[in-house]
């Protein structure tokens, strides 16, 4: 919805999730410079993006970037369609 990219952590044997208390999707982390956690925001709820653009933006000293939730996105392009394979001879 709001066209940010980050990496995906695949946990299959849910060793993460029991040792960091992950009990909802999506779990967002926010650790400092030191790998210490400094904030855990459990599920999606309103306003989730711009909190942890407000805690980005403190601990690496720039200006905040907000997201207006009630703006519309545009629709994703369609998926490309593959070239046919060529006959065989």
């Amino acid at each position: 919805k709001f066209r940010i990219s980050y990496s995906c952590l695949l946990d299959r044997d849910q060793y993460l999730a029991m040792t960091y208390g992950v009990t909802v999707i999506p779990t967002a982390f926010l650790a400092a410079g030191d790998g210490k956690i400094v904030r855990k925001m459990n599920g999606y709820r309103g306003g989730i993006v711009n909190e942890m653009s407000a805690k980005v933006a403190l601990f690496a000293a720039v200006n905040q970037v907000t997201i207006d939730e009630n703006a519309p996105m545009p629709e994703p392009p369609p998926p490309a369609i593959p070239a046919p394979e060529p006959a065989a001879a």
